[in-house]
């Protein structure tokens, strides 16, 4: 994944959960992960709660205007 950021979300229930946003490489577009489970500063690489792994080619970046607003008041 690269022009990434993670994000926080509200669920349904009220919880807040952050998320990986950006650009996926191997599927050509953007796409929005379900919630972290971890995210290696080190390593550059996350797992979240599909069970998806994520290998990034840069740092996060700071999140695009807009973005934020899809948090739930």
């Amino acid at each position: 994944m690269s022009n990434w950021a993670i994000i926080e979300l509200d669920d349904y229930h009220g919880n807040t959960n952050r998320h990986f946003i950006g650009y996926s490489v191997l599927a050509k577009h953007y796409r929005l992960s379900t919630p972290i489970l971890y995210y290696d500063e080190k390593t550059n690489t996350g797992k979240t709660l599909s069970g998806s792994h994520y290998t990034f080619l840069d740092k996060p970046k700071d999140v695009m205007p807009g973005v934020l607003n899809l948090k739930k008041k």
